[in-house]
């Protein structure tokens, strides 16, 4: 009789948790000064959130769900569809206490624009999309441990000077090295204005390099500002290039 009552009351207590309203899960979220999210509906399990900002990136209608069985590890995992706001896409997503995040089998895209604060110098614009497919990422402890997938830069477009200068299309190829954690992305050749090859690589330190190189027929005010890169004499009609920053 005893074991029966405690069977009952732990079902009891697993469907409370199951369908707890979404909106209770705002106090946790709030705690972290990184996230913020608004609108949530549904259950804690699955359900809504018209936006969630994270890290200075806005992500509006979310839908997702939670696996309740990646509690049984002590994880928190599921997955979620992005509808509207900087990144648009789908993926599944896994938490390891507070310092080990990563995204799975992820489809996202955004537009390049999102991407003019990471340039190392101002007054340029970008337009067009930028899309990834196959993406797998994890973070630990605030460092890019994996990051594989396959990125599109389609109708790639820069603007220098109200100048609007057409590019083409732009791809990399993204893989970790298991042994050393060493993040490689392959320039894929394309037909680009900038005939841009080479290829970036991130160490488990944080160090960002890219090194490549560039033709010297492309247009002289894109060519001028590449010179501040410029790993070398050009020669053969390329311009070796190289760019090195601690993330």
């Amino acid at each position: 009789m005893k074991n029966k009552i405690v069977i009952l009351i732990t079902l009891f207590v697993l469907l409370i948790i199951w369908l707890a309203p979404a909106n209770l899960a705002e106090g946790l979220i709030a705690s972290n000064n990184n996230i913020e999210v608004t609108g949530l509906k549904g259950t804690i399990w699955s359900g809504s959130a018209e936006q969630l900002d994270v890290k200075g990136w806005h992500l509006k209608e979310l839908d997702y769900e939670l696996s309740f069985f990646s509690l049984i590890t002590g994880k928190m995992g599921g997955n979620a569809q992005l509808n509207k706001g900087d990144i648009i896409g789908s993926l599944n997503f896994e938490m390891d206490g507070s310092e080990i995040f990563s995204l799975t089998e992820a489809t996202i895209k955004m537009e390049a624009f999102l991407f003019e604060k990471y340039l190392p110098f101002p007054g340029i614009n970008l337009d067009g999309n930028v899309s990834t497919t196959d993406l797998f990422v994890t973070i630990e402890n605030k460092k890019t441990k994996r990051l594989d997938g396959f990125t599109t830069w389609d109708d790639a477009s820069i603007t220098i000077r109200n100048n609007v200068i057409k590019l083409g299309k732009f791809q990399i190829n993204w893989t970790t090295n298991p042994d050393n954690q060493m993040i490689v992305g392959n320039i894929v050749k394309t037909a680009n204005a900038l005939s841009l090859d080479g290829r970036i690589t991130l160490d488990k330190e944080g160090l960002f390099e890219f090194k490549g190189g560039i033709s010297t027929k492309i247009q002289k005010n894109i060519y001028n500002n590449f010179l501040l890169f410029a790993d070398g004499k050009a020669s053969n009609d390329r311009l070796p290039i190289k760019y090195k920053k601690k993330l």
